[in-house]
């Protein structure tokens, strides 16, 4: 039986009893089971549950998130700061290939403010390769070599693409090919120095708990016991372990983490425990019963990350990252969240926008003939579900009569009567 605590001053409180399904007995017999006993507030709405551990609040955070699974604002400086570092490494990376390229003994260059356009095209393309290959979702250690190897091959591509804009759209440019060189060599280099600078800086303040990310595991036996080793062993992946959910576990596999609910429980605990990532180790349960807890998980808008062995449970793309060594799999990422969620809205009011404006004159058009041929509003309303299952009104052109709802709204068919000639045209 676990001991209550003691009683602080000014502080009011209820205990909750409960043995399996049963009512709340008000004393035990010899020889009985011990009761497990929850503590809460008095006041506050609390459902008995069985627990084999108390586990422990969450702390108040340093950085705040919108919402679990966001970025904090630490994680967003991150960015922003690899991307000043990308910029700066580039301008850096040119200015030293115009300093070698001058070197020459039959090279006669300008000034430097001559040659501006090669890094204000090259910098703008960069950082968009860059966005498009992924290289700023960084929250989890990359192989230096494998991004060096990377840099030098996307930036030998945009290299000779900024030379051809600038033939392209600048009169009497002309470049020596050593410069050409030099500017991908130094650029590369640079940019891939100053993004492995940048990464030990981040592990650092990860190592030390800043831009953190509080993480669930779920599972059971030796499997969580070895997620939970991988943890504490690479605090450098920004990884707070906040417990476990699991139906049956034993003390000794915990491996010193709290033992936070059941498996069922986990959009409640991860609400409770402002949880940002659930890792999943259960190798031996059905299918079925995993794509429960993933989809449950999903709904609460968190990353879930499974073990292997579950390549075909779902019918989606998954991307394959690791747990220090230890292979994962991401079966959904927290995607259009931060800066990602700002640049989609923007694309899509910039191209909404350019939309009205050339399809004005067919919409116009479209608007008078359905106003001419039957009485009625040009437009038909319909509630339709956005984003967290928001209502929104949907505005489409009438292709129906006025009254085509008078008995009711019901599906349309082939041929239907109550279109309108213009509607059949739409």
């Amino acid at each position: 039986m676990w001991a209550l605590p003691r009683e602080r001053a000014a502080t009011t409180m209820q205990v909750h009893y409960t043995i399996g399904a049963g009512a709340a007995p008000k004393s035990q017999t010899p020889g009985a089971h011990a009761p497990r006993c929850r503590v809460t507030s008095l006041g506050r709405a609390a459902t008995p549950r069985t627990m084999s551990r108390s586990a422990p609040a969450p702390r108040r955070r340093a950085w705040p998130r919108a919402r679990p699974g966001a970025l904090t604002r630490v994680q967003i400086l991150f960015l922003v700061t690899l991307g000043l570092t990308d910029a700066a490494c580039l301008w850096l990376g040119h200015y030293l290939a115009y300093r070698a390229t001058s070197l020459g003994r039959d090279v006669v260059l300008g000034p430097f403010s001559e040659w501006l356009a090669l890094p204000l095209f090259h910098l703008p393309l960069i950082l968009m390769a860059f966005i498009l290959e992924r290289m700023y979702q960084r929250r989890r250690p990359v192989s230096h070599l494998d991004e060096t190897v990377k840099i030098l091959s996307v930036n030998g591509a945009l290299v000779l693409m900024v030379l051809a804009l600038c033939v392209m759209l600048l009169p009497n440019f002309d470049a020596y090919r050593r410069q050409v060189a030099f500017a991908w060599v130094f650029t590369s280099l640079f940019v891939a120095a100053g993004r492995i600078l940048h990464t030990q800086i981040q592990w650092l303040a990860q190592s030390r708990g800043i831009g953190a990310d509080r993480i669930l595991l779920a599972g059971s036996g030796a499997t969580v016991r070895l997620l939970a080793q991988r943890v504490k062993a690479a605090p450098q992946l920004g990884y707070v372990a906040v417990g476990v959910a699991a139906d049956r576990i034993a003390r000794a596999e915990l491996d010193g983490l709290p033992h936070l609910g059941r498996l069922a429980d986990l959009p409640a605990l991860i609400r409770t425990h402002a949880v940002d990532e659930v890792i999943i180790g259960l190798p031996e349960a059905p299918h079925a019963a995993l794509v429960d807890i993933i989809s449950s998980c999903a709904r609460e808008r968190v990353g879930v990350r499974v073990l292997p062995d579950l390549f075909q449970i779902m019918a989606q793309e998954v991307s394959i990252g690791d747990l220090s060594g230890l292979p994962l799999l991401t079966m959904r990422d927290v995607a259009l969240q931060g800066w990602r969620l700002a640049f989609k809205r923007a694309i899509d009011v910039t191209f909404s926008c350019l939309a009205l404006v050339f399809l004005s004159p067919l919409f116009l058009l479209s608007a008078l003939l359905i106003k001419l041929e039957s009485a009625g509003p040009v437009f038909y309303t319909q509630k339709r579900m956005g984003l967290d299952a928001v209502p929104f009104d949907m505005l489409k052109f009438r292709s129906m009569r006025a009254d085509a709802e008078a008995q009711g709204p019901g599906w349309t068919k082939r041929d239907d009567p109550r279109r309108t000639r213009v509607g059949r045209v739409l």
